[in-house]
């Protein structure tokens, strides 16, 4: 970039630098990956000038890719819901630089109409270098936020990405992960079943060990970090966010496109449903409500099993949801019907199962992320082959 080129962004920066409160030299800090005003159509390219542009052991902290689902209908309509936690410190475009009203460390989102993407050196949790944590920013953002939803990695998906990553790379190490199981889960392990289960290992045969776990207690992965030598390490956690250590910026975002594809089917059969007030044809001053559901189809159906835990697995601290109505019957095929009110937002949504198929029933107040953790709670607990799908 020229060096007019440069002087013109820092006269373009001036006069929002002072609307927040900030120096000059305050707001060119926030932009800690050196964006400027260049601006970024894709993934691909901006992941390309981090790699080419950036040095990444130079940065105060880890590098954080954390992916999310947009159910807002312009881009507009998020940048207003951002806003409301965050200040707006560049708008280039597609590429927006953000700062938590509460806490230091800036964001970089790069806008998509379904899957945006932040980017920042914030910590998941607090710590020494973080005030202004993720989960105390974007995820709380998130929580309330009706149309946005957080890039869920399931258990079943984490554990295709280790093989994946295994099948790749020889010599692969998992210095560090986190398993767990459920109970109720239908995985089969050969000790002591009836029990939940949480694991954190930390060791240079982390592979070797997990698989003994998986194998024995029927553990699946919730978090792991991946390592080769000379080469990357880089970790992957089950609510979206990948973390980059030492390399591993290309391994992280092929990993993250494969994500969003998976979840762009997903989305699909979601956004396929409806809630929406009827005109009553019998009276002027009402209106009937109408929910149009999608499903997620279950190769095997439901069992007894898996209707007589669902309550009690689901209203688990992970999914975030209570159970405020439930019907279940075991005669002939088993089969149920739940409402579920999310935990922090109260949204609610509504499940019923009917010939192998679970069928989700969107609420007036229903969010994407409550829609996406269903889907998720099934593949990870009932069926890790469930697909997601229109109802006609």
């Amino acid at each position: 970039m020229s060096l007019k080129e440069d002087i013109g962004e820092l006269v373009e920066a001036i006069p929002v630098c002072l609307s927040l409160g900030l120096t000059l030299r305050e707001c060119m800090e926030k932009d800690f990956l050196e964006v400027g005003r260049r601006d970024y159509e894709c993934l691909d390219g901006f992941s390309s000038y981090i790699r080419d542009e950036v040095r990444l052991d130079e940065l105060t902290g880890k590098l954080n890719i954390i992916g999310a689902v947009n159910d807002f209908h312009s881009k507009q309509a998020l940048i207003n819901s951002l806003s409301k936690s965050f200040n707006i410190i560049n708008d280039n475009g597609n590429l927006f630089l953000l700062e938590a009203h509460k806490g230091e460390e800036p964001y970089y989102m790069l806008y998509d109409n379904d899957f945006p993407v932040f980017f920042t050196t914030a910590r998941k949790t607090e710590g020494p270098r973080s005030k202004g944590n993720i989960s105390n920013t974007l995820f709380r953002h998130i929580e309330w936020e009706a149309n946005l939803g957080r890039m869920w990695v399931s258990q079943a998906h984490m554990e295709e990405i280790r093989m994946d990553i295994v099948e790749q790379y020889q010599n692969i190490l998992i210095p560090q992960f986190s398993a767990k199981r459920n109970k109720n889960v239908n995985i089969e392990a050969k000790r002591r079943p009836d029990y939940d289960r949480t694991i954190q290992y930390s060791a240079d045969d982390g592979l070797k060990t997990y698989k003994e776990m998986k194998r024995q207690y029927g553990v699946l992965p919730t978090t792991m970090k991946f390592e080769k030598p000379g080469k990357f390490k880089f970790k992957v956690s089950t609510d979206g966010v990948f973390t980059i250590n030492r390399g591993g910026l290309d391994e992280s975002v092929r990993l993250i496109k494969e994500t969003i594809d998976r979840l762009r089917h997903i989305k699909g059969a979601i956004d396929t449903s409806e809630y929406r007030m009827k005109k009553n044809k019998y009276s002027s001053d009402s209106a009937i409500p109408r929910s149009k559901p999608w499903a997620i189809n279950l190769k095997n159906g439901l069992d007894g099993r898996d209707v007589r835990n669902f309550k009690r697995a689901i209203e688990d601290e992970y999914w975030g949801f209570t159970v405020s109505e439930f019907n279940s019957s075991l005669k002939g095929r088993p089969h149920m019907s739940a409402t579920l009110v999310d935990s922090s937002r109260f949204g609610r949504i509504a499940v019923k199962s009917k010939d192998g198929i679970l069928r989700v029933y969107p609420r007036e107040d229903t969010g994407i992320d409550e829609a996406l953790r269903v889907y998720e709670y099934v593949t990870d607990q009932i069926d890790n082959t469930a697909t997601a799908t229109a109802v006609n």
